[in-house]
């Protein structure tokens, strides 16, 4: 077999090595993303529950607040009353106090009920930061046996590049350039083997004469239909 061919098969098969590892490595990534995905959601919980607990105790506040003045107010009527001499600033000043009871009704019963909510948003906010913190256990596990798992996939990559840096010196400049431009739009079936006399990279049938061409393996030949590099396997040159 033609020397150059041998050597853009060996850098074919290196390359394909190489982009091998990229699911891999893609796989790693998604592990640490989705228990992210996890704590994100988890600490989103934990925020909204923060955030409507926050809103009710102004609420609670706001009500407290209108309680004093209401009382105030009740006081001040009371003093007022002894200085009443009508039946009508009588029957006024009354009617202020009812509905100054009212409000106060209305606002005692808001803050029982907004504190009896936050009583349960408590507990449910403890649940969610220990449901946050056993997460971020977790993250920070996976994340260390993925960082493991990448550091030898890259050790492995490294060793395939030195390989392939080495590989790409001794093959001659003309011949590299024409596997590398077929390369950036075939990607890694740049070199392709001829079965059953078609390409394997486009499965279209070659003529007679291409296929014998690529059987002698003397020169590089191209795929006439898709214009990839030909080679015969061993196994079916052996056959």
């Amino acid at each position: 077999m033609n020397k150059h061919l041998n050597e853009l098969i060996e850098l074919s098969n290196i390359d394909k090595a190489i982009d091998s590892y990229n699911p891999q490595l893609e796989a790693a990534d998604k592990k640490v993303a989705k228990v992210q995905k996890k704590i994100d959601a988890a600490q989103a919980e934990l925020d909204a529950l923060n955030k409507d607990i926050e809103e009710n105790e102004e609420k609670i506040k706001a009500f407290e607040e209108q309680l004093t003045l209401l009382n105030e107010q009740l006081a001040a009527n009371a003093k007022k009353a002894k200085e009443i001499s009508t039946e009508k600033e009588m029957k006024a000043l009354s009617l202020e106090e009812d509905i100054a009871k009212e409000k106060m009704t209305f606002a005692n019963e808001e803050i029982e009920r907004l504190q009896g909510i936050n009583e349960t948003k408590k507990e449910l906010l403890k649940e969610a930061e220990e449901k946050v913190s056993a997460l971020q256990e977790k993250f920070n596990t996976v994340n260390e046996e993925v960082a493991a798992e990448k550091a030898e996939i890259e050790k492995s990559k490294g060793e395939l590049f030195a390989k392939r840096e080495e590989l790409s010196r001794n093959i001659e400049q003309k011949v590299l350039s024409f596997y590398e431009k077929i390369r950036i739009w075939a990607g890694n079936t740049a070199v392709v083997p001829v079965k059953k006399q078609a390409c394997y990279g486009c499965y279209m049938k070659l003529n007679d004469k291409t296929y014998a061409e690529v059987i002698k393996g003397e020169e590089i030949v191209n795929c006439p239909h898709c214009g990839r590099i030909l080679y015969i396997e061993r196994v079916t040159e052996e056959a």
